[in-house]
C-alpha cells in the first residue's frame, strides 16, 4: 500500500509492510529487494530421462536384453538360435555357429533405424520364378530371398528359418520393414 506524507519536509514515499503494521521507506525496500534477489533453491527436480522406466525398457529392448514390459511381464533376452535347419539350401553348412553369433551380436548393437536398414538390405523381394498351376490365379506374386554374411564377409542365401533364428526377429518385424520400404522407398525408423 502506497502512502504519501503531507509534510513538505518529508517527501518520500513509504510502503506499508505486508503485515500492515510498519512503514518501510524506499531505501529500506531497495535493500530488502537486493537481499532477496539471489535465486532461491527451486522445488522442481532436474529431469533425468535416462533413469525413467520407459527409457530403460526401450534401451534394453533395443539391445535384446531381458526387461519388464509395461504390463509387468518379464520378457526374456533375445538369443541366437544355433539349431541347424533342415532346408534344401543346406544353409547351416554355409554359415558356422560362431559367425551366426557374431551376426546376432552386431545386429543387437545397432539402433532401431540401423536394424531396419539392415533387414531391408539383407532381404530382397523378387518376382516368383515358376508357377506350377497355370490355370489358377495365385495370390502370391513375390518371394523373399534372405541373406547373411559368412566367415569371409560375403552374403550367402539362407532360408527364412535360419535368418529369423540367427537375428531373433519375427515375421511381423520383417514384413513391417519391407512394407515401409515398398511404400516409402527407404526403411524408416519406428
Amino acid at each position: 500500500m502506497l502512502i504519501s506524507f503531507s509534510n513538505p519536509s518529508i517527501q518520500e514515499l513509504c510502503w506499508l509492510d505486508r503485515s500492515g503494521s510498519d512503514f518501510v521507506t524506499d531505501e529500506a525496500n531497495e535493500q530488502h529487494d537486493l537481499q532477496n534477489s539471489t535465486p532461491k533453491r527451486g522445488r522442481k527436480r532436474v529431469r533425468k530421462p535416462e533413469t525413467h522406466k520407459k527409457v530403460i525398457r526401450k534401451y534394453k529392448r533395443e539391445r535384446g536384453e531381458e526387461y519388464i514390459s509395461v504390463s509387468g511381464n518379464k520378457v526374456p533376452k533375445k538369443q541366437c538360435s544355433l539349431d541347424p535347419c533342415d532346408c534344401t539350401l543346406q544353409c547351416h553348412t554355409l554359415i558356422s555357429n560362431k559367425r551366426k553369433q557374431k551376426n546376432f551380436e552386431s545386429f543387437y548393437n545397432m539402433s532401431w533405424s540401423l536394424k531396419n536398414a539392415f533387414i531391408s538390405g539383407q532381404v530382397e523381394v523378387q518376382d516368383v520364378k515358376r508357377r506350377y498351376n497355370k490355370n489358377e490365379v495365385s495370390r502370391r506374386s513375390k518371394t523373399r530371398v534372405y541373406r547373411l554374411q559368412d566367415e569371409n564377409g560375403e552374403d550367402k542365401i539362407v532360408c527364412k528359418k535360419l535368418f529369423k533364428g540367427t537375428l531373433s526377429v519375427c515375421d511381423g518385424s520383417i514384413t513391417k520393414v519391407l512394407t515401409r520400404k515398398r511404400e516409402n522407398g527407404t526403411p524408416t525408423s519406428e
